[in-house]
């Protein structure tokens, strides 16, 4: 609806294509998902520029997508750049500072800088749940992540099932959210 009413390259529509992407993303849909991911940059960057704000988003989120699903190379490249365009735009205890600074954490961790991932998550610790609780959840779970990858799974159940815990309250029991928290809480445990 969003095409034929606004057109086909809208700010309307490249919103719509990141949503859909979020949820290719998260139902495995990894073709679709980084088409729809593309899609929506090459609209925002049409239509904004680059390097704007609302560009970056988009690149934070591709960039993101392609690290999780193994172009690492690509995505840290999306990642840095949404960095280096966003983060002196907004306050530091801002919605989009914590989306900024978790990003950064992610790349950090899949790229192995495990004290600069952990100073990232210290730095904005403060204003994660603040922010939203959705924030205060991905807080955690990065935490688990880094916890995991400094002591090993065993050592990172305790931050694990926080997670879990934390995704349970806010996700609700059974949803995909909290049952990826366990799945990771599990193989600390085995």
């Amino acid at each position: 609806v969003s095409e034929e009413v606004m057109g086909a390259e809208s700010f309307a529509v490249s919103l719509a294509l990141l949503l859909r992407a979020a949820l290719e993303e998260a139902t495995g849909d990894t073709a679709k998902a980084e088409a729809d991911y593309r899609r929506a940059l090459a609209i925002r960057g049409a239509l904004l520029g680059p390097a704007h704000p609302d560009a970056s988003e988009v690149a934070l989120e591709l960039g993101l997508f392609l690290l999780r699903t193994g172009s690492g190379a690509e995505g840290e490249a999306l990642i840095r750049r949404a960095l280096a365009d966003w983060r002196p735009r907004v306050p530091v205890d801002s919605v989009n500072a914590v989306r900024l600074a978790h990003g950064e954490a992610e790349m950090l961790l899949h790229a192995g800088s495990l004290d600069r991932a952990g100073e990232v998550l210290a730095q904005i610790a403060p204003y994660a749940s603040r922010t939203g609780p959705e924030h205060g959840v991905r807080q955690r779970t990065l935490a688990a992540a880094l916890q995991q990858a400094v002591g090993g799974a065993a050592r990172a159940v305790d931050s694990w099932q926080a997670a879990v815990d934390a995704a349970g309250a806010l996700y609700g029991a059974d949803s995909a959210a909290t049952a990826l928290r366990s799945a990771q809480t599990a193989a600390g445990v085995n």
